[in-house]
C-alpha cells in the first residue's frame, strides 16, 4: 500500500495507528463520535480513531465505566455518564468548523470525542 505524505498534527499524532490494522476486527465499541472536519489535503491513511479490537475493549471498558460515572456521583454532572456529552459537543464542534475556512485548505483533520472531563475552577 503506498501512503500519502501528510503532515502529522495534534490528532493525528495521538492516532498513529492506521488502516494498516484491517486485518483486526476494528470497531468502535463505545459509539465515540469520530468525523472528518477539514479535507485540505490529499487523502490521508484514516487514523484508528476510537476504533479498537476486542482487546481493545476489554482494556478499556472498566476504565470507562468508572470515568464515565465519577463526574455524576461526585455531584458535578446532570447525566449519569460523562460519555452522554459526548454527541453534543461532537455537533458543536462540527457547527464550530463549518462556520470557518481558517483551516481548510491546509489541513486534513478528523476529531474523536471521548468523555467530557469536567474542568474544576480555581479556588
Amino acid at each position: 500500500m503506498r501512503w500519502q505524505r501528510c503532515p502529522l498534527n495534534l490528532v493525528a499524532a495521538l492516532a498513529l495507528v492506521s488502516t494498516a490494522q484491517a486485518t483486526d476486527d476494528l470497531r468502535n465499541w463505545f459509539d465515540d463520535p469520530f468525523f472528518q472536519v477539514t479535507r485540505g489535503l490529499a487523502p490521508c491513511p484514516l487514523p484508528a480513531g476510537p476504533f479498537v479490537d476486542e482487546r481493545g475493549r476489554r482494556e478499556q471498558a472498566h476504565r470507562r465505566a468508572e470515568k464515565g460515572t465519577t463526574c455524576w456521583l461526585a455531584g458535578e454532572c446532570d447525566r449519569s455518564t460523562a460519555y452522554a456529552y459526548d454527541g453534543e459537543i461532537a455537533a458543536s464542534i462540527e457547527q464550530a468548523f463549518a462556520g470557518s475556512d481558517a483551516f481548510a485548505a491546509s489541513t486534513t483533520l478528523r476529531i474523536t470525542v471521548q468523555g467530557r472531563v469536567s474542568m474544576s475552577k480555581a479556588a
